[in-house]
């Protein structure tokens, strides 16, 4: 069963958190690679992209895009989210 749009952004967000957290040196990961691990279209992943972006939680290198990190920003955010006891955050 695919993934929904709300499914897609979360997964991507939290993928990309991981990701920098791992590994910071490397926290940039490609277009093929963010299609591949998500098994979705083009026009889904973009979507969803676009829309973290708008949020200022993602950044994004190249025109059209061609690879995507978590911003400051959304580091600060999900760090929060991850220390944090409240379970509505």
């Amino acid at each position: 069963m695919p993934l929904t749009d709300e499914e897609v952004r979360r997964d991507l967000l939290g993928g990309l958190y991981r990701r920098a957290a791992e590994r910071p040196e490397a926290r940039w990961v490609s277009r093929d690679a963010l299609l591949k691990a998500f098994g979705t279209s083009d026009e889904v992943l973009t979507t969803a992209i676009s829309e973290l972006r708008g949020k200022g939680l993602v950044e994004t290198d190249g025109e059209p895009w061609e690879r995507a990190a978590i911003s400051e920003m959304g580091l600060r955010d999900l760090d929060i989210r991850d220390l944090s006891f409240c379970p509505h955050l």
